[in-house]
């Protein structure tokens, strides 16, 4: 059997096969019968949508387009690609639009932001689609082939087809990495992980939802309360992935059952301490 969709308190199995388990009917299962977990796949995926062509220049998408025609159409890519129609959920939304566009869009008001700049770029937006010349939020983009933002080859420009491809790979391991994380064989009683934010300038650590994306700010520092409770050895690695897809390794360290580990960041250790008995 295979999960189909799944929630927390319930997953729904479908009949399925493979070399060596021959498919089953459902109507032959009997009562009483259940499942156990006998493999956990990864869904390691880049999953894009296209640019919406309305309001773009034809020749620019088109150009897009080529690019994604030639990504795909490596043997040895280093990355696994799904397309989507524009307007579809994606990891990464392509969007042809100048800084002009954006700041209408995001309401940009950064500081240093170019409000100004009519050039189209191709923006490699996030899955919300969110669009800001912020700094701090600023999504990755690519200049657009030809003088002027305009392409004017019917054919994929090399250069722009390796820029995408080289943003599309940091992306597609920053994503994987982050779905790597959600899975693991340990039990809710086997430790405690918790996050703490203390804002800039206050003597507070307020609890910190990580689920739940928080703006950190410039000075600001984030803590982390682990504590070893499986029995056994545990090497916990935490990791930053920034709004441009950057990955820092925040936190490395080796505990030993019982330990427990309470770190600030940015700093440049993370030790441990044993936990009393």
């Amino acid at each position: 059997m295979q999960v189909s969709a799944g929630t927390q308190l319930r997953s729904t199995m479908v009949p399925t096969s493979d070399d060596t388990h021959p498919l089953i009917d459902v109507a032959n299962v009997p009562a009483g019968a259940y499942v156990r977990l006998e493999e956990v796949t990864y869904p390691f995926e880049l999953t894009v949508a296209k640019p919406d062509p309305a309001g773009a220049d034809p020749a620019q998408v088109a150009a897009v387009q080529a690019a994604l025609d030639v990504i795909i159409g490596e043997a040895n890519k280093p990355l696994k690609l799904n397309l989507v129609d524009p307007g579809q959920p994606a990891d990464v939304k392509l969007a042809v639009l100048s800084d002009v566009q954006v700041a209408k869009l995001g309401g940009a008001t950064a500081t240093g932001a170019d409000t100004t700049d009519a050039t189209p770029k191709l923006w490699l937006l996030p899955a919300t689609g969110e669009a800001s010349l912020d700094p701090a939020r600023r999504a990755p983009s690519i200049d657009l082939p030809g003088a002027g933002g305009i392409a004017r080859s019917t054919g994929a420009d090399p250069d722009f087809s390796q820029a995408l491809e080289q943003n599309l790979v940091t992306i597609f391991r920053a994503t994987g990495l982050s779905r790597l994380t959600q899975a693991n064989t340990f039990k809710p009683k086997d430790f405690a992980l918790s996050f703490g934010l203390q804002p800039a300038g206050s003597d507070k650590i307020a609890p910190l939802a990580a689920e739940e994306t928080p703006i950190i700010r410039p000075k600001d520092r984030v803590y982390v309360d682990f504590t070893n409770s499986a029995g056994k050895p545990v090497d916990i690695n935490v990791l930053y992935i920034d709004h441009n897809y950057g990955i820092t390794l925040v936190c490395q360290s080796h505990l030993a059952p019982n330990d427990h580990l309470f770190q600030r960041w940015p700093t440049s250790t993370c030790p441990t301490r044993a936990a009393s008995a």
